[in-house]
């Protein structure tokens, strides 16, 4: 959700206990957004009829246990020259396959992957011709230049340069 240089971050709170806030985050607001994304991205790309969605009710905003579902990778990848990364693949576990949408929103600031099990296809892989088609992503190029963010004075922050 937010990334920091650790180096420079010890320069302003050294004691191990010191932090300060970033700003204010409603983790499930931020899940439901990631679910939203991903669940539009799968209707837009294999129609509303190939998969039974999951997270429905969680979109609507209704209690479900969404980390069962929405999840992430443990390692962020390097910053790359895209504004967002979004792609769908299926992942077979037993005899269901599930459709699974990994978003990386602001690619250019090195943010993390997200992965959205937005449902169960609704048919097997046999009868949906159009999975065997290669997989894609979409790459939105930034419209300026990979902009970094830079120390202001003495204060932790920074500035698009």
């Amino acid at each position: 959700m937010a990334r920091i240089n650790e180096e420079e971050f010890r320069k302003y709170a050294p004691g191990d206990k010191d932090g300060f806030r970033i700003a204010p985050m409603n983790p499930d607001a931020y899940a439901r957004m990631l679910a939203k994304i991903a669940h539009a991205y799968a209707v837009a790309e294999l129609g509303e009829s190939a998969f039974w969605p999951k997270l429905r009710r969680f979109i609507r905003g209704r209690p479900m246990k969404a980390l069962q579902w929405i999840g992430g990778d443990l390692a962020v990848p390097k910053p790359e020259h895209r504004l967002h990364d979004i792609q769908w693949r299926i992942q077979r576990t037993g005899p269901t396959n599930y459709l699974v949408v990994s978003l990386r929103l602001f690619s250019f600031i090195g943010s993390p992957q997200y992965h959205v099990v937005v449902g169960e296809l609704a048919r097997p892989l046999d009868q949906l011709p159009f999975l065997e088609q290669p997989l894609y992503t979409i790459d939105i190029q930034a419209p300026v230049p990979i902009p970094k963010l830079v120390p202001i004075e003495d204060r932790l922050g920074g500035t698009w340069n």
